[in-house]
């Protein structure tokens, strides 16, 4: 019976550094930053954004009188889905991450989005062209 004990600690501890030492790519960090700001999560989109990309936010939701996650979800209505479908690294802190968004009536736009990695976290790093291309 210690054994099976032992045996499932020693489990437990290797799945959980295994699981630990995986790192986000920066295709994943893009992705997730896309669906935190369409679903309204505020936390996710400030752990996915840079500082820069947070104040274009702001300036876009300046005239916005809703809380903050609804103005993200009320921005990105039109948008079904993301998917980054490419990425190319510049340096191994910046990575240009290809993506493609899908509309709510049937258009695929794609576009290139910076992500520099900071901190040890992937984070996207818009600029205001982008932004308001969309």
């Amino acid at each position: 019976m210690k054994n099976i004990i032992k045996m499932i600690f020693l489990t437990l501890i290797s799945l959980t550094l295994f699981i630990g030492c995986l790192d986000e790519t920066a295709k994943n960090a893009t992705e997730n930053f896309f669906y935190s700001v369409k679903e309204g999560n505020v936390e996710d989109y400030h752990k996915y954004s840079t500082e820069s990309t947070q104040a274009i936010f702001n300036i876009s939701f300046a005239q916005c009188t809703k809380e903050l996650s609804d103005c993200m979800k009320d921005s990105f209505q039109k948008f079904s889905k993301f998917k980054a479908v490419d990425s190319l690294e510049i340096d191994p802190t910046t990575t240009v991450v290809t993506v493609e968004e899908y509309t709510n009536d049937g258009k695929i736009i794609r576009e290139k989005i910076y992500v520099n990695k900071i901190d040890g976290q992937w984070k996207v790093n818009l600029n205001l062209k982008s932004f308001y291309n969309r």
